[in-house]
């Protein structure tokens, strides 16, 4: 006799694209479990059988959308290449793939962590988690002599930062940005002042 199929594993996947659909058209705070339900095509009983609240829901969106982002990453730490290359394929390999519409609710993550502890936490948390990785990425730059002598863990704020800005002003942008060549030009204007050239090893 062959397994039950896990209707649960099917089914949250489902709540979850539904969950982002009204907080992209209603926003966090004024969505509520009937609107979220009535799009996932669920009861509202059967709803909080998967999730006990709206933020349960919005947690679980949040790992979903969070979590590529440091797999990639932690990838491209053993990979081969220059941090600069490595950091540069990490950029491009998320923004890539992101959906303009879901951006717009990274930021809404964002402005949810003012006041809400836990969304505060896992926020907190997933940038404690990215710098570390991106430090330990510019630190095999520092030890391998390709950047001049700089601090990793700063240098790691900075560029979640500017992760980050790319995250939420691409959800602004009314036309399709090249992003290669953005993220070229970014790279650029990075690493010629963090790249050891012969006059500053001199």
């Amino acid at each position: 006799m062959s397994p039950r199929p896990n209707v649960s594993a099917e089914r949250k996947p489902q709540i979850l694209q539904a969950a982002a659909q009204v907080f992209l058209n209603k926003g966090f705070a004024a969505a509520r479990m009937e609107d979220i339900a009535r799009q996932a095509e669920l009861s509202v009983g059967n709803l909080y059988r998967y999730f006990p609240g709206k933020l349960d829901i919005t947690l679980a969106l949040m790992e979903l959308f969070l979590e590529p982002s440091l797999s990639v990453s932690n990838d491209l730490l053993t990979a081969t290449g220059t941090c600069r290359e490595r950091l540069e394929e990490s950029f491009l390999r998320v923004l890539e793939k992101q959906d303009p519409a879901m951006l717009t609710l990274y930021g809404e993550m964002y402005h949810l962590a003012r006041y809400e502890p836990r969304v505060h936490a896992v926020l907190q948390d997933y940038n404690l988690r990215y710098q570390k990785i991106v430090a330990a990425i510019l630190q095999q730059g520092l030890a391998r002599g390709e950047l001049r002598p700089a601090d990793p863990d700063a240098l790691a704020f900075a560029f979640q930062s500017i992760f980050d800005g790319f995250m939420q002003n691409m959800a602004l942008t009314p036309e399709p940005l090249d992003l290669p060549a953005v993220l070229r030009q970014t790279f650029n204007m990075l690493f010629d002042g963090l790249s050891i050239t012969r006059s500053s090893a001199a």
